[in-house]
């Protein structure tokens, strides 16, 4: 079983101070962040999915510091935006993604027409990403972050545009 642990993180922002954060979670496990606007929530995140270096402390896999490695193939990280390309198809940005993270294969081709059938968009292929809807968007960014399948799956404003329904089934893949 994997075990996850924040020891002490800390982060020296512009405005403030993010100190000490620590807190451990084990596989399946879901944990929240809450707070205002600006008080870190997201610098957070980007130090959990190793695009941000932390001032001091550590993040700890089953006992052991994650390596460089950990982040780049066991993290699948949604921020609250994800710049793909907006004047590219659905289709095109999703082969894109596969070339680029070598995802050509025929399980990752299945779960994703999965994906797309179960949240709506499997009709939207030929659409430019620019002219989808804020919450169409949010959906197809879902998709194509989760595709990799990792162990550790961060989002950073998942539900934003989603009405409940959208909620519910991003819910439900969330935990794959």
């Amino acid at each position: 079983m994997e075990h996850y642990e924040i020891v002490q993180l800390s982060k020296h922002l512009t405005d403030f101070y993010l100190a000490n954060i620590s807190f451990s979670a084990n596989k399946g496990d879901i944990i929240g962040l809450i707070g205002k606007n600006g008080v870190g929530k997201t610098t957070l995140l980007n130090a959990l999915a190793g695009i941000e270096r932390a001032d001091f402390g550590q993040i700890l896999v089953d006992g052991k510091v994650a390596k460089r490695t950990f982040f780049t193939t066991e993290v699948d990280y949604l921020p609250d935006k994800l710049d793909l390309y907006d004047y590219l198809t659905l289709q095109e940005n999703i082969d894109f993604v596969l070339k680029v993270r070598e995802l050509e294969n025929d399980e990752t081709k299945r779960y994703l027409a999965e994906l797309l059938v179960e949240l709506e968009l499997a009709d939207q292929l030929k659409t430019r990403l620019k002219d989808l809807s804020k919450g169409m968007r949010q959906k197809f960014n879902f998709i194509v972050t989760i595709l990799h399948r990792s162990k550790l799956l961060l989002l950073d404003e998942p539900f934003d545009g989603l009405d409940l329904k959208q909620i519910m089934v991003l819910k439900n893949y969330s935990g794959n």
